[in-house]
């Protein structure tokens, strides 16, 4: 064997192999800037789709990528489609479960309970399934979708003093007042109309520069709250 050309073509593998994580990851970079910088759906879908992208990023990943995207976009039915793709991949679990998540809030908007319940049966299916060491990465995950799942599909409101125990407890404003709001939801579900007016008080502070600052400023005007309160979903 000829030893100097072996390591000639060993060198080159390692230089090909480090230029392309460069342009990978700067692409992904890129990329994140349309999206959640430059909030520019259209022009993300666009880079996504370019052949030179197409060359440093799989099809699996792209499809993934592609899919907060058409969230922010509201597009419905190419949703619909990238969901039923993604049952079919072979998917690490982890990564799953963060696909399953977005479902969740997705099917409640199209009102499609019957979906909402099998995307959380999935949910609890793939949790169950990851080793005792990784479960810990995800218990933060499952806990967020079981609190979605208690107030807006089983219409309960038993997470009402965790949920604002835990407003409290954090610093920042838009976390804390999503926690706040979600507080309120679950005092409502409980017929508490005084802790529920106080945790939208509290809501409408934090969250007052976000798009969901007039909408909470508007049910504060009402002397009592009604149904719209469990509208929004955060």
């Amino acid at each position: 064997m000829d030893w100097k050309l072996f390591w000639i073509f060993a060198a080159i593998g390692v230089v090909i192999y480090i230029l392309w994580m460069f342009y990978t990851q700067r692409e992904i970079a890129y990329l994140s800037l349309l999206l959640y910088r430059q909030n520019d759906p259209e022009a993300y879908l666009k880079e996504l789709n370019r052949w030179q992208t197409k060359l440093l990023i799989n099809k699996k990943l792209r499809t993934l990528m592609e899919i907060d995207a058409r969230l922010a976009m509201n597009d419905r039915k190419r949703l619909k489609e990238l969901f039923d793709k993604v049952d079919e991949m072979a998917l690490g679990k982890g990564d799953y479960l963060l696909i399953l998540q977005k479902e969740l809030p997705f099917y409640l908007e199209q009102q499609d309970l019957n979906k909402v319940n099998k995307v959380y049966e999935k949910m609890q299916k793939t949790y169950a399934e990851i080793s005792v060491k990784k479960k810990e990465r995800y218990d933060a995950l499952m806990k967020e979708c079981e609190y979605f799942y208690t107030i807006h599909v089983l219409k309960d409101g038993k997470f009402s003093d965790e949920l604002y125990s835990k407003a409290k407890s954090i610093k920042d404003e838009i976390p804390s007042g999503v926690y706040f709001y979600k507080a309120c939801q679950s005092y409502y579900l409980q017929g508490k109309e005084k802790e529920a007016k106080e945790a939208l008080g509290q809501a409408e502070t934090r969250l007052r520069k976000t798009h969901y600052g007039e909408m909470l400023k508007q049910m504060l005007q009402h002397e009592e709250l009604d149904e719209r309160v469990l509208k929004i979903i955060m």
